[in-house]
């Protein structure tokens, strides 16, 4: 990069430039110390930020419940910035965010922005809106309801305490707010006797109350369950994600359930009266479609497998290029994936030029990421960013950095003649620093001298290079200066003088 040489530029310029070569000097660029917890357990992580009317909220906790087991996996403290970091594993999770701000309402999230279909190794991002206020002297009640005599979740639960009422979703989850104090809670759901329980027995009172499971006893051993796997009728392939609602309609005092599929396509409703039901899926990017006349007896398990169309309208291409960070230099072979936590994930790998393409990608928000390949010795970081992508042509570009990268930062002089044209200290000077042996061999990093001869290249892969400098007057080379064998070490900064001679 060429440097002004105004006057009143320079000092200012050189001063950033020596500042650079002093911090580099302890272990080359400088790395923000990860303060985050530790998340080696786990098979992937999932972060993101919290916020209500549009701002960051500064305090608070994620909740991450394992939808498998209906159990507590992990919880996550709100940062002061709104961010919050938590592991998982391969699975199903239900995301609940509150704090003194307010809360949410998932079940009545119609996008389901707070459930999460994690694969193993890839870092998920989602963003929790707290979409109800916690008013003054009142507790947030969360939990779940199941059945007594399966352990299987109750959807469309009623659970009521203090004058208020909520229903659980398709995983028996519910929340609400209730009066300060409140002890007594009803629940209640078709086919199963009502309870009655006093959660203050034995507990103490806070800002919130994460209750234990409310269980309710079946009546005649109602337990029937309708489920099975949607897939694209393209390919047969499973699909994550899809809103399955599960209605009964000739009883209008029950309230449809809705449920998601997890990454293998499943679906399942459990403990339903006898009936006959109807089923409606949806999902972005495909035509939605309806069973009719669904029989349930008492006890049966159904199975209703269910195909669906694209709907290639409207769907988006993702390409780009993955290039080195320090030069323009294509890294083929690298694996990209972008990933969504409903809607699933998309992988290519990058050719020759270091180009990718995804096709009919449904469009919403994802995480893409780039790892290049694993055998052998692996040269760069991996690269994250949250993309939306949007209905048409998206270009998205990786620029990588090394993994073991080093900074070398030198003196230019010139000796042997006059000054004649050229600037004493040099300055605009070309500098190349080609990689010599290993990978890379024969690949060249460059920059150009500051106004008092100082140059500085960072991101250098460590190795061993051979460093010139040249000086050109009409395309023909007056001064040049060579040295060999200069040896680049990971997170250190290698100090040289390079002496430009008069040919």
């Amino acid at each position: 990069m060429r440097i002004s040489r105004r006057a009143s530029l320079l000092m200012f310029c050189v001063g950033i430039l020596l500042l650079i070569g002093a911090c580099s000097a302890g272990g080359g660029t400088p790395v923000t110390p990860n303060t985050g917890p530790d998340l080696s357990n786990y098979a992937s992580s999932v972060e993101g930020d919290v916020y209500k009317d549009g701002g960051p909220v500064t305090s608070g906790e994620v909740f991450v419940y394992d939808l498998a087991t209906l159990e507590l996996f992990y919880k996550a403290d709100i940062g002061a910035d709104g961010g919050f970091l938590a592991g998982i594993n391969e699975g199903q999770y239900l995301m609940f965010a509150f704090s003194q701000a307010g809360w949410q309402q998932p079940q009545l999230e119609a996008d389901f922005s707070n459930y999460i279909n994690a694969e193993a190794g890839i870092e998920y991002r989602i963003d929790l809106k707290l979409n109800r206020d916690l008013p003054s002297g009142d507790e947030l009640m969360f939990g779940f309801v199941t059945s007594a005599d399966n352990n299987n979740p109750i959807g469309g639960a009623r659970v009521s305490a203090g004058g208020r009422t909520t229903l659980t979703d398709g995983y028996g989850f519910y929340a609400m707010t209730v009066p300060s104090g409140t002890a007594n809670f009803t629940v209640s759901a078709e086919g199963f006797f009502d309870l009655n329980r006093n959660i203050r027995e034995g507990q103490a009172n806070g800002d919130f109350y994460d209750s234990p499971f409310f269980e309710l006893n079946p009546i005649n051993q109602i337990g029937g369950s309708i489920g099975g796997i949607i897939r694209d009728i393209y390919d047969g392939a499973p699909l994550g994600g899809v809103r399955v609602t599960l209605a009964w309609p000739a009883n209008p005092d029950f309230l449809p359930i809705t449920f998601l599929t997890n990454l293998g396509g499943e679906y399942r409703f459990y403990n339903l009266p006898e009936a006959i039901y109807k089923l409606y899926v949806e999902r972005p990017g495909y035509v939605s479609g309806t069973r009719d006349g669904l029989v349930i007896k008492d006890q049966d398990d159904v199975i209703i497998n269910q195909f669906m169309h694209r709907d290639n309208e409207g769907r988006a291409t993702v390409w780009g290029y993955v290039k080195s960070a320090s030069i323009s230099l294509p890294v083929s072979g690298a694996r990209v994936t972008a990933t969504n936590p409903l809607l699933g994930s998309h992988l290519a790998t990058t050719g020759p030029v270091g180009k990718y393409e995804f096709m009919y990608v449904i469009p919403g928000n994802y995480t893409m990421t780039v790892t290049t390949p694993g055998t052998g010795v692996t040269y760069y970081e991996a690269a994250s960013t949250f993309q939306t992508v949007v209905p048409g042509d998206n270009q998205v570009d990786f620029a990588l950095r090394f993994i073991d990268e080093g900074v070398l930062r030198g003196t230019v002089t010139i000796s042997g003649g006059g000054g004649g044209g050229f600037a004493f200290p040099p300055a605009g000077i070309e500098i190349t620093a080609e990689k010599v042996g290993g990978s890379l061999s024969g690949v060249k990093f460059r920059t150009t001298t500051n106004g008092v001869g100082i140059f500085v290249l960072n991101g250098l892969p460590m190795g061993i290079y051979k460093v010139e400098g040249m000086i050109e007057y009409q395309t023909t080379e007056v001064y040049s200066g060579t040295m060999l064998g200069v040896n680049v070490s990971s997170g250190q900064t290698t100090n040289i003088d390079l002496e430009l001679i008069l040919n």
